[in-house]
């Protein structure tokens, strides 16, 4: 979820010591939370979301059995297992997991305490994603206030959901409101941060987007470089997170029509999702998508079509048919169809 910089630091200001008691269940050393905690990290960070689900159900057994319901630890180990979820679209799953988190935690914490607003950037952030804006606006304004309360009004934690409503305003054509929104979080992480920090990528990567929609192209390309360069030196060549930024910048390219440019970039993307990520991945199916796109829009049909329908297979098989990703690739594919004159075959998609 790319939308959602500084989450992590957010979430991860519950800070909680793993009792050293056992509360009468025997969990194998394999069970432990701590251990499974530790794990499901690693995966969420290497974008292996379909391991992190498995990794994630045993978490929240193993912390129930040790901590009961109502503990932070067993909401930690909701949230967890909810953002794996969200990862592969499954959206219906990462809801409920959310919502539990949020009741939880506002029942032990209380309603203003910043783990509750850590939980609601990421119920909002789902909202988000399905197009459910008002929802994630309130979500998103709640979460400002608890930041600034908590921490003050220049905190890393305030930028964060700061930038997630500016996200949430770009996606709503908003884009005055959104460009205010990113600038004031950008300016708290560059003075907190520095500006190389990690994170602080992400904050440059949605300015770079909304540039883009604005058409200030120049703008968004050296945003986007500028990224690359920090993930390539703190996260290395090969993580998805590189695929993410280089993705965005071939998306620049065949915008512009700079189609020898957008094509390797296009190709490093897919190579690094396939091999982190795995084959089936919904990332996957949206860059061969994206890949699609650019072949079809210079007239090579016989290499579009392809990516078009293993793209449609993987959404099938991960996120559903019903998934808003099929049915922007049908699409595609049925105006590839009509490109060669194929009516018969576009006319049911």
């Amino acid at each position: 979820m790319e939308h959602r910089w500084l989450c992590g630091q957010l979430v991860y200001a519950v800070v909680i010591a793993i009792l050293l008691c056992s509360s009468g269940t025997a969990l194998s050393q394999s069970d432990d939370p701590n251990a499974l905690q530790r794990r499901i990290g690693e995966l969420l960070q290497a974008g292996r979301h379909n391991e992190a689900v498995e990794v994630g159900q045993r978490y929240v057994a193993a912390a129930g059995a040790r901590y009961g319901e109502q503990h932070v630890e067993y909401a930690r180990a909701l949230w967890l297992l909810g953002h794996s979820y969200e990862g592969l679209s499954r959206y219906t799953e990462a809801e409920q997991l959310y919502a539990r988190t949020v009741a939880i935690l506002e029942k032990i914490r209380g309603p203003m305490h910043p783990d509750v607003g850590a939980t609601l950037n990421s119920l909002a952030g789902l909202y988000g994603q399905q197009g459910r804006f008002n929802e994630a606006q309130a979500l998103y304004e709640r979460c400002i206030a608890i930041g600034e309360k908590a921490f003050g009004s220049q905190h890393p934690n305030v930028a964060a959901a700061l930038n997630n409503l500016g996200e949430l305003y770009r996606t709503q054509g908003r884009y005055s409101e959104a460009e205010v929104y990113y600038k004031r979080a950008l300016a708290i992480a560059e003075q907190r941060l520095g500006r190389d920090n990690l994170d602080l990528a992400v904050g440059y990567i949605t300015l770079g987007r909304l540039y883009a929609r604005q058409g200030r192209d120049g703008e968004a390309e050296a945003l986007y470089w500028r990224v690359l360069e920090i993930r390539e030196k703190k996260l290395g060549a090969r993580h998805p997170d590189v695929a993410t930024i280089l993705d965005a910048l071939a998306l620049l390219y065949a915008k512009e029509l700079r189609f020898a440019e957008a094509e390797p970039l296009y190709k490093r993307a897919l190579a690094i999702r396939e091999e982190v990520q795995g084959p089936d991945h919904p990332q996957v199916g949206t860059v061969l998508n994206d890949l699609g796109e650019l072949y079809r829009e210079q007239g090579r049909f016989a290499e579009a079509e392809p990516l078009y329908k293993r793209a449609i297979a993987i959404h099938a098989k991960t996120v559903g048919r019903d998934d808003r990703s099929i049915a922007s690739t049908l699409n595609n594919l049925a105006l590839l169809y009509r490109n060669q004159h194929r009516y018969a075959e576009a006319e049911p998609l």
